[in-house]
């Protein structure tokens, strides 16, 4: 099986729902343990790969799991490299100046798109991999665009900010 398919950003036979079941199946078929009496629960991404398991006999309490290493429950997701790129110098603020958002692949969730920069006007792109600022009425030395990227859905975690600063000589 490929590395894509055991870390998808689905929540299709994600590596956590194997090992789970895996362990499920040996201690029911080897051990002969009741599967009514096993219980596992998703403990989702940790910072280890351990897999607790507990035989609860009846009427017992139900012991805790330990905590995830992540506020929230996520799957299996491999977080992409981001950056931001845009034109190292400029030499005329008449035109607009483009600042575009790379995402590598990893992630398969829906992304949103937060523009922000030091000086100069959005006047198109907002919301979207790709801006164009208007830099006509300012007068700097230098403009930094910086994106905010946010991940919808399993791979959450994944979501960040990157900047690029473009040098203006006049």
């Amino acid at each position: 099986m490929s590395d894509e398919a055991l870390f998808d950003c689905s929540k299709n036979a994600t590596t956590s729902e194997r090992r789970n079941d895996f362990v499920r199946n040996l201690l029911v078929n080897k051990y002969r343990i009741p599967s009514k009496r096993i219980i596992s629960k998703d403990g989702y991404i940790r910072t280890n790969t351990d897999l607790e398991f507990w035989i609860i006999p009846k009427g017992a309490v139900l012991p805790k799991e330990t905590p995830n290493s992540y506020s929230k429950p996520i799957v299996d997701c491999f977080c992409p490299a981001m950056d931001v790129r845009g034109e190292a110098t400029i030499t005329n603020k008449t035109f607009p100046l483009t600042f575009v958002a790379n995402i590598s692949d990893g992630a398969a969730d829906e992304i949103k798109y937060i523009w922000k920069v030091s000086i100069g006007k959005i006047i198109s792109g907002q919301g979207t991999p790709t801006i164009q600022v208007d830099l006509s009425r300012t007068k700097v030395k230098e403009v930094t665009a910086t994106v905010e990227f946010r991940f919808e859905g399993c791979c959450e975690h994944c979501s960040g900010t990157e900047s690029f600063t473009t040098k203006i000589f006049q």
